[in-house]
């Protein structure tokens, strides 16, 4: 029984991702997609055959990479907030979902973390690195990531049992990200977005006038400077282009990004104010 509803809920989700899907991948962005695809395999065999005699930003680059690729990815759990309260008396079945999750989890991420580190596996090899330190260096990150999802299914438990609270808010967190990356492309349902005060940016806010023809553009800049997501996120996209206007030498390739990052900037404010009126 908990097993069913439990892959129901996954289908669930996972119907409502496809569905968000057609509005991303469509054709105009495939076709970006494919184009800038090419763009960087001619760029990685170019760099394969006249590898600098000074490497430090690739072994830089590759030590960032290996770091950061075991703590990608998280614990599909499906909890929902009234679990804790009608599938209280079936926590151990629960906790056993939860511990199958995990193992689930942890595979599902190390191939996809393997997938990637292969792609890279080439400019170990141009580094001097044997065949065999490459293995080694792959099961070392695949062991990391197992330690790392284990600590992340530790706030599940508790002494007396299942952490209901904290498993059913990772799980919400889980999916809210997901949705969020959809919400950059199409209007999605069911986003629920925190707000926080930072009194740091009040300077902003002392500035503007308080007459009633700026009403909304005070309620606007409110929203967006005390907003959980779009201020970070166009802060991000904001770094990101500004990374792409300093560090990629082909300039027409500078300003595809640029504008790719502008759009979805653009995309995200009026989300922001639409949110607002």
């Amino acid at each position: 029984m908990i097993a069913e509803l439990f892959k129901e809920r996954s289908r669930r989700l996972t119907t409502r991702c496809a569905k968000y899907s057609r509005y991303v991948f469509n054709d105009h962005f495939i076709l970006v997609l494919l184009f800038l695809l090419g763009f960087v395999l001619v760029q990685y065999s170019q760099l394969l055959r006249h590898f600098p005699k000074n490497p430090w930003a690739i072994i830089l680059g590759l030590l960032v990479l290996c770091l950061l690729l075991p703590f990608w990815g998280n614990i599909a759990t499906y909890l929902e907030p009234a679990d804790k309260h009608y599938l209280l008396v079936k926590e151990e079945e629960v906790l056993d979902h939860i511990k199958k999750a995990t193992g689930c989890a942890f595979r599902f991420w190390v191939l996809i973390q393997t997938l990637i580190f292969i792609l890279v596996v080439p400019l170990f090899l141009a580094l001097g690195l044997p065949v065999w330190g490459v293995v080694l260096v792959a099961v070392a990150m695949a062991i990391l990531k197992y330690f790392i999802f284990q600590k992340k299914a530790q706030p599940f438990y508790k002494q007396s049992g299942l952490n209901w609270t904290d498993a059913i808010a990772a799980e919400n967190k889980r999916q809210q990200s997901i949705l969020k990356f959809f919400s950059l492309f199409t209007n999605v349902k069911g986003i629920t977005s925190s707000v926080k005060r930072r009194g740091y940016l009040d300077g902003i806010l002392k500035r503007t006038k308080k007459d009633k023809k700026y009403t909304w553009y005070n309620l606007y800049l409110r929203a967006f400077l005390r907003s959980g997501d779009y201020f970070a996120l166009s802060l991000r996209l904001f770094a990101l282009t500004l990374l792409v206007i300093f560090l990629v030498p082909e300039k027409w390739l500078a300003m595809v990004l640029v504008v790719v990052f502008d759009y979805l900037l653009l995309f995200q404010l009026t989300a922001d104010r639409q949110s607002v009126v």
